[in-house]
């Protein structure tokens, strides 16, 4: 693995251990338990149905991130509220970037 791989691969993991520690992958991971014995790898016609409705909700956050960046260029770019010392795109960005590592990290 390349050295940019593994950076890679940290801040994946890290992004999506601080995604579940906050519990944004509750719902999801309590509708497996009631799916019972439910494996993510082999599928069932309901889990999977479970699996792409959770799926592409995550999907449509990061969507809302780009739609939110695109917002704060129509708006001039204003200085984050969040994030000291950057913009609102900047802050929009990075907030996409962490959901994409999230979600990576729990499909790897």
């Amino acid at each position: 693995m390349t050295q940019f791989a593994e950076h890679f691969r940290i801040m994946q993991r890290t992004a999506h251990n601080n995604s579940q520690s906050k519990g944004f992958w509750e719902d999801y991971d309590k509708a497996l338990e009631i799916l019972e014995g439910y494996d993510e790898t082999t599928g069932s016609s309901v889990g999977d149905a479970v699996r792409d409705a959770f799926w592409a909700q995550k999907l449509k956050l990061m969507g809302d991130e780009l739609a939110e960046a695109n917002e704060a260029l129509r708006s001039g770019n204003p200085p984050s509220v969040k994030a000291e010392g950057f913009t609102q795109l900047e802050e929009e960005l990075a907030d996409l970037v962490i959901r994409m590592w999230d979600f990576a990290g729990r499909l790897n």
